[in-house]
């Protein structure tokens, strides 16, 4: 049947398909719409859930907060930094192992990537389980401030 209405077209004319009846794409295009309706109101209602959670607001905030912190400390200080820091502390030998102090910027500039890192994959499983990201988002708070301590004791150390 089709490959008549081919064979017998003109370039002109245009090939006639049948449409269903009007009430039947009256109900498909309510159906559809209304799924997407809800699919926007799924991510809508996804977004909202995730800034509810106590633990992703205090993580990002206490993130963003420590990172201008000692970003602000380190370049201000700069000048005031010794060319050569004490980094880590050796027992055996009762003595600091030393840095140059470029190191403290690499420093920071990989706990920035490693933290965005950790909290865009946290991102991507909150939609599908909750609470682990939520234990997620409260292990990089703890991991956070034992770095922000850390660096603290060597600022102190050091200026």
């Amino acid at each position: 049947m089709h490959s008549k209405n081919l064979n017998s077209l003109k370039n002109s004319e245009q090939l006639n398909l049948e449409i269903l009846g009007s009430n039947k794409n009256i109900f498909f295009n309510f159906y559809f719409a209304l799924l997407k309706y809800i699919q926007k109101r799924k991510i809508e209602i996804e977004a909202s859930t995730l800034w509810k959670n106590f633990a992703f607001i205090f993580c990002t905030t206490f993130f963003i907060c420590m990172f201008i912190y000692f970003t602000y400390l380190y370049i201000f200080n700069f000048s005031n930094i010794p060319t050569k820091i004490p980094f880590l502390y050796n027992h055996q030998k009762q003595s600091w192992e030393l840095v140059d102090k470029t190191f403290l910027g690499i420093y920071l500039g990989v706990i920035f990537v490693l933290e965005i890192l950790l909290i865009n994959f946290s991102l991507r499983i909150f939609p599908s389980d909750k609470k682990y990201a939520t234990v997620f988002w409260c292990l990089n708070i703890g991991v956070m401030l034992l770095f922000a301590i850390g660096m603290n004791q060597i600022f102190k150390i050091i200026i």
